[in-house]
């Protein structure tokens, strides 16, 4: 959670989901994640934010704004890499201060290599 704030008011708010190691070491695959602001009711970024992904067609978005439907096999995940200082990977959105309500997230992961450690 980190907020952007100019003179006592904040615009965005940012959440995230960090991850420092993976077992392949060098990808996160991460197929869909959902931020909750109450028991079911889901909530959607303004924007979304990553360490780093694979390029094109491997961007945040695939994760946060796909709609799981419950068969196997993703079409569209995010192809996590680690670009950050702190050399962690991360995934998360950037909501508008008034929509900033998150109290839970839920990550899908469908790599058995490319997942959290």
């Amino acid at each position: 959670y980190s907020s952007h704030c100019e003179d006592g008011l904040c615009k965005m708010v940012s959440y995230r989901v960090r991850c420092p190691s993976t077992k392949s070491g060098w990808a996160w695959d991460v197929a869909e994640l959902k931020f909750y602001s109450g028991p079911t009711t889901r909530v959607y970024p303004s924007r979304t934010i990553d360490s780093g992904n694979a390029g094109d067609g491997w961007g945040p978005d695939n994760a946060v704004t796909n709609k799981h439907d419950g068969t196997p096999g993703f079409d569209r995940i995010w192809g996590g890499r680690r670009e950050d200082t702190n050399g962690d990977f991360w995934i998360g959105g950037e909501f508008s201060s008034q929509d900033a309500k998150v109290t839970a997230v839920q990550v899908l992961e469908t790599s058995l290599v490319h997942r959290a450690k």
